[in-house]
C-alpha cells in the first residue's frame, strides 16, 4: 500500500506533466519553480510540506481548468484527475504534525470504542468512558454516516451493560454530531 507521501508525489509529478503539455518551456519552468514541484525538490519534502504544496497545486489547477474550460480536451481524463486529487486531499488532514487519513482515523476510533465497551466490568471506569467519548467525537467529526450509525448502535447496545456510562456517551455523541454538522450536513444516525 502506497503511503501518503508516495501518492501525493505521484500526483504532483502528473501535474507537472499536464503543465508541460500546455506551457512553453520557460513558462513551465517558472510555474514548476513557483509551485515548488521540481522532482529534485519533492524528494526532500516531508509529508506536511507535500500536503501544503498539493493544496497550492489544487488551487492552481482550479484556475487552469477555468481558463481552459472552452478549449477542446487535449488530455483525456484531466477533469477526472482533478476530482481524484481534490477528493484525495479532502480525505486527509494535518494533526499533531502528521498527515492523517480521516476515514482511517474514524475506523480506528470505532474499533477502539467497541473494544473498550466490551471490556470486563472490573475494567470499566471513567478513564475508559472518557476514551470512548473521545472516540465518539472523532467518529462524529470524521466518520461516514455508516460509521456514525455503527457507533451509535454500539453505544445503545452498551446501555444494557452500563447504563450510567452510556447515557452521557449518547448525549455527548449527539452534541458532537450537531457541532460538526455545521461544517457538513449529517443526519441523525441512531
Amino acid at each position: 500500500m502506497a503511503t501518503f507521501q508516495q501518492k501525493i508525489t505521484k500526483f504532483l509529478a502528473e501535474y507537472r506533466g499536464i503543465l508541460k503539455k500546455d506551457l512553453d518551456i520557460t513558462a513551465w519552468k517558472q510555474k514548476v519553480n513557483a509551485l515548488g514541484i521540481k522532482r529534485t525538490v519533492l524528494q526532500h519534502d516531508n509529508e506536511i510540506i507535500l500536503f501544503t504544496k498539493a493544496h497550492q497545486v489544487l488551487k492552481d489547477f482550479t484556475g487552469w481548468l477555468e481558463t481552459n474550460n472552452n478549449r477542446p480536451a487535449w488530455y483525456s481524463g484531466i477533469e477526472e484527475f482533478y476530482e481524484y486529487l481534490k477528493n484525495f486531499l479532502a480525505e486527509h488532514r494535518i494533526e499533531n504534525n502528521k498527515v492523517i487519513n480521516i476515514n482511517q482515523q474514524a475506523s480506528r476510533a470505532i474499533v477502539e470504542a467497541i473494544q473498550l465497551m466490551n471490556m470486563p466490568e472490573s475494567h470499566k471506569n471513567f478513564t475508559s468512558l472518557n476514551r470512548i467519548d473521545y472516540c465518539g467525537k472523532i467518529i462524529a467529526q470524521y466518520g461516514t454516516a455508516n460509521q456514525q450509525q455503527m457507533f451509535g448502535k454500539a453505544v445503545k447496545d452498551f446501555q444494557n451493560q452500563a447504563l450510567n456510562f452510556s447515557v452521557p456517551l449518547l448525549e455527548n455523541f449527539e452534541k458532537y454530531l450537531k457541532e460538526f454538522s455545521t461544517v457538513t450536513h449529517k443526519t441523525k444516525v441512531y
